[in-house]
């Protein structure tokens, strides 16, 4: 099947390329539908990955967070929405090669690491061509059935929404009014915030979001306590058990070691932010209160039926619209698709960025 795909060719340049696909047994034929800007996007984008990275896997199609509907399946029907997950593991895009997820490798054998951390791992939007195409082909098992009852906009979270689960459900209470911490006010502590809020039944007097500014921070006030580091310090009687890291970029460095410093003995620390740079942290501290530092890098197809099944209810609906912006940018060229990334480049906007993908 032919297919029109929009690749970044180099850092601000788009450009349209046809990609044909032979069928393969398990696999279906897609076309999204809708997408949102991420961060690791803007960062191919603006040219700011390191030069080796740009230079291996440009040029590529964008976008790995999105949605779409079924053109020819031969285990789905035909308009059936989905979320396109954008992890694949090596036992599935490549069977031939690792016929069992125990052939492939340390991270498939062994459930309890996620498949997200596949050495093998095919992901779109990073060395793989993403969601900016007409039709793109996809492997069954990572093509998921979104319910009736969850609109389009929602779906779309649910990538976002599963890496924030992958660390949420790793939490661990040893005391029954323990206090949690969420450092970053950005999109993705606000996602991190809500599913925990909502998988993890964490109340407000329990949920903590450190930022550094006001206009964000009164986006969480409704569900969590929330604290501007840059007017006042944390309270010295104010410590956590379980502290979500999700600053990243230049930030990163001061967001840690703040961690560091309020965290109890014994406290696991998820960290999700992403650096391009070396991060100095308190080994110090981390090596004298025992503290337990666990990467959350992207999410498994495991983890999106239960996150779809919450985003069922209303109230998690609500606040999850919170982060989209009202914009929608509708995408039928790479002129129309460089619109949307300059607008997303130029301003700081709250929020995540949607494009329409009309592409044919």
């Amino acid at each position: 099947m032919r297919s029109k795909i929009i690749r970044l060719v180099k850092p601000y340049k788009f450009e349209e390329q046809t990609q044909v696909y032979k069928k393969k047994k398990g696999w279906s034929y897609v076309k999204p539908t809708l997408g949102s800007i991420c961060a690791a996007d803007m960062r191919y984008y603006t040219g700011k990955r390191r030069p080796e990275a740009l230079k291996k896997k440009l040029p590529m199609a964008l976008l790995h967070e999105g949605i779409g509907r079924v053109v020819e399946s031969e285990s789905l029907k035909k308009d059936t929405r989905v979320v396109i997950v954008p992890s694949i593991p090596g036992y599935i895009h490549s069977p031939e090669k690792f016929p069992s997820p125990e052939k492939c490798c340390r991270a498939c054998r062994h459930g309890e690491i996620g498949e997200n951390h596949c050495e093998n791992i095919h992901f779109l939007s990073s060395g793989y061509d993403g969601l900016t195409q007409s039709i793109i082909q996809h492997p069954d098992p990572c093509l998921i059935q979104i319910p009736d009852d969850v609109p389009d906009e929602i779906a779309v979270l649910s990538e976002l929404s599963t890496v924030a689960y992958t660390g949420a459900k790793k939490l661990k209470l040893l005391d029954k009014d323990e206090k949690i911490a969420v450092f970053g006010d950005g999109p993705v502590g606000y996602i991190v915030a809500v599913v925990l809020r909502f998988t993890k039944s964490i109340k407000r007097n329990n949920l903590y979001v450190v930022g550094t500014d006001d206009e964000k921070l009164k986006k969480f006030e409704d569900f969590a306590h929330t604290i501007n580091i840059r007017k006042r310090a944390i309270p010295s009687n104010l410590r956590f058990g379980n502290l979500f890291e999700c600053v990243g970029g230049i930030y990163s460095e001061e967001a840690i070691n703040t961690i560091i410093d309020v965290a109890e003995p014994g406290a696991w620390i998820y960290l999700f932010g992403v650096s391009e740079l070396f991060v100095p942290v308190n080994t110090r501290d981390i090596l004298e209160k025992g503290l337990r530092l666990i990467g959350i890098s992207r999410s498994s197809r495991f983890e999106y039926p239960i996150i779809l099944e919450y985003m069922r209810e209303t109230e998690m609906q609500r606040l999850l619209k919170r982060v989209i912006i009202n914009r929608v940018f509708r995408i039928k060229s790479a002129k129309e698709l460089t619109e949307a990334f300059d607008f997303a480049a130029a301003h700081r906007i709250w929020g995540k960025i949607y494009v329409r993908l009309e592409i044919s």
